[in-house]
């Protein structure tokens, strides 16, 4: 009985905490934008003003990626097969771009960029007089995120303002805010303000979703409002909640577009195409300390294909992956092991192994742009991608997973290119809180909410209420 009375106890403790974090968040007042104006650059397509909003609500498929312990999908490979038979000829890039490039790309429809010059001031004196050390700014480095909406401009103000305390204050690395929906010129503005002096861009990803349904085949369009469960004629959304054939797992259309853009059009997308480094973060992906050691001298005088947060993160076992990887690199991976010093290395399949592939976790880490950008590794993830759009049968995170492991083979014996930021070999806390734990999912429980955070590191941590108190 005692027992029983305990554990009711604990479970009645754990309903109100969340109950009351709820209601806390809920009734905050929000301060995150201030009122006043200031100087930025935009340009917009004259779609933009004829779109209409899909939804005044923001989807919850934005903050997360899929965290299951495994990434089964039992999809029938023969009906995968005659999908990817009909829109063989369709290719995998979106129609949209102009550009003579050999690659084609996803570009930016509508584009915000700028700073906001009366505070930069500001900032820049912010750590001069702290312990932390001024960090070498390297070229080419470019800090991205992604939402489906200006909805989520306030969530993107928050993770934003824990990471330009924690690190970005110092280095001024330009932003790049991906977006489906075109966002309003006092969002971004506002946003601006957030993290100035430091540019900021807020980019559209691609067309409407009413452009990209009008270029598939009337195949491609049945078999989406069949996934979707739309029927003929009616109007689909980025919200439609959709379904693979033989998959328990559901999702709406919005974060299906995001695994498939994340997989494959980002990596020459015009609004980072100029840059070598992308450091990524999930808008909920929140910083919790000052860096007192830099990532990208790591990456950058290592080499380093990808310094990544956590590891592993999920399973894959599609047997249609591993078909991809050898119609491009001539084999394939079975297995992914991680040495003591977090570093990555490949088990190649055989007779003896069956396709049992732990991710790297998508949530925080920075690539090397421009080797995710080699002929070899943009076919596989064209091909990773090409089956039908907006597919959710693979996720983003294997998709960066797969190239990096492929690199590292391809790399002279010895030479760690594919690294954890935890392990030995890096010996970095950045302190990353994703879905409420430290360091993903393994590590040691965090706030998951930005108020909740910043309520809980205020006080401990030096400057954060003085850098972002009043956007909370």
């Amino acid at each position: 009985k005692i027992l029983l009375l305990s554990f009711g106890i604990f479970w009645f403790a754990i309903i109100c905490t969340n109950v009351l974090n709820v209601l806390q968040y809920t009734s905050t007042t929000t301060l995150l934008f201030n009122k006043d104006s200031s100087a930025f650059t935009l340009i917009i397509d004259p779609f933009i003003s004829t779109q209409q909003s899909q939804s005044n609500t923001t989807t919850k498929a934005e903050d997360h990626n899929d965290q299951n312990a495994e990434q089964v999908i039992l999809m029938k490979e023969e009906h995968a097969s005659s999908v990817g038979a009909k829109a063989k000829d369709v290719p995998a890039d979106i129609p949209i771009s102009n550009s003579t490039s050999t690659q084609s790309t996803i570009t930016p429809v509508a584009v915000a960029t700028g700073t906001v010059p009366s505070i930069a001031s500001e900032r820049q004196n912010d750590h001069t007089s702290s312990s932390l050390p001024n960090f070498q700014r390297y070229e080419g480095v470019v800090i991205v995120t992604k939402v489906l909406t200006g909805e989520d401009a306030e969530k993107v103000g928050h993770m934003l303002c824990f990471l330009q305390h924690a690190y970005n204050d110092r280095t001024q690395y330009d932003i790049v805010v991906f977006t489906t929906m075109p966002w309003d010129e006092q969002k971004i503005s506002n946003l601006q303000k957030v993290v100035a002096p430091t540019k900021l861009t807020v980019a559209v990803e691609g067309p409407p979703l009413e452009e990209q349904i009008a270029a598939m085949t009337p195949e491609e369009k049945e078999f989406l409002y069949k996934r979707c469960n739309v029927a003929a004629g009616k109007n689909i959304t980025w919200f439609n909640y959709c379904t693979e054939e033989g998959s328990k797992n559901m999702s709406n259309l919005g974060y299906a577009w995001q695994a498939e853009f994340r997989s494959y059009h980002i990596w020459n997308h015009d609004a980072i195409k100029g840059y070598k480094y992308m450091m990524w973060f999930d808008s909920d992906a929140l910083v919790g300390r000052s860096w007192d050691k830099d990532p990208m001298q790591l990456m950058v005088e290592k080499d380093l294909v990808i310094l990544f947060a956590t590891f592993p993160y999920g399973i894959l076992r599609h047997p249609l992956v591993k078909e991809k990887m050898e119609k491009t690199y001539k084999k394939s991976i079975c297995k992914i092991y991680s040495t003591k010093e977090k570093t990555l290395y490949p088990h190649f399949c055989d007779e003896k192994h069956s396709l049992k592939m732990t991710q790297i976790g998508g949530y925080h880490h920075i690539t090397n742009l421009e080797v995710y950008r080699k002929p070899i590794h943009q076919k596989f993830l064209k091909d990773f991608v090409g089956d039908y759009r907006f597919s959710r049968l693979y996720d983003d995170q294997i998709a960066v997973t797969i190239p990096a492991i492929m690199e590292q083979d391809m790399s002279p014996p010895g030479i760690p290119r594919v690294v954890g930021e935890l392990g030995s070999f890096a010996d970095m806390d950045l302190r990353i809180a994703h879905h409420g734990r430290y360091g993903g999912k393994r590590g040691e429980y965090a706030p998951s909410r930005p108020d909740g955070m910043f309520k809980n590191l205020k006080d401990s941590w030096p400057g954060l209420e003085e850098r972002c108190g009043k956007y909370f």
